[in-house]
């Protein structure tokens, strides 16, 4: 769900540098609450450094949004004629898993609009595909060994 928070456990109050790595596939600027109060706001890809005396209890929070990108894929299976795309969501690589491996490469979505055919299935992380049951969306690491899928399905 992206949402992060730190709670501090020390036995003397002290100051140092907390270093929040902000990562470059979230989408904007990352708020950070010390103690539920807004302190700063973290770029995509850096560090975000937040010097103070910290106490016992000190909590620091933030939420790092993520949404779909797709990125156009080039290589020794690229199809004339076709594009083809990987497709990922935060720090997750997706694959379309599918009865055949031939309903998984031409599952029929374009780029504009593939999101409005998934539905959640469950689990938080992967997605029914409305159009094509049997059919799902989930991260690369669930699926099984011998399951038929790819991680480029052609969009148009």
């Amino acid at each position: 769900d992206g949402d992060v928070m730190l709670m501090l456990n020390m036995k003397n109050p002290s100051e140092f540098t907390m270093s929040l790595r902000i990562p470059q596939w979230t989408d904007g600027d990352t708020d950070i609450l010390i103690n539920g109060t807004k302190a700063a706001a973290g770029k995509p890809g850096t560090y975000l450094q937040l010097k103070r005396v910290w106490n016992d209890g000190d909590t620091v929070s933030y939420r790092l949004e993520s949404s779909f990108k797709l990125t156009k894929y080039k290589g020794a299976d690229e199809i004339p004629n076709f594009d083809r795309y990987y497709i990922e969501r935060g720090p997750l690589l997706y694959a379309v898993s599918a009865p055949t491996l031939h309903e998984a490469q031409t599952i029929g979505w374009t780029v504009r609009d593939f999101d409005k055919w998934l539905m959640p299935s469950g689990d938080g992380v992967s997605y029914d595909i409305k159009m094509h049951p049997g059919c799902s969306l989930k991260p690369y690491f669930l699926l099984e060994t011998n399951e038929n899928m790819t991680c480029c399905p052609l969009l148009s």
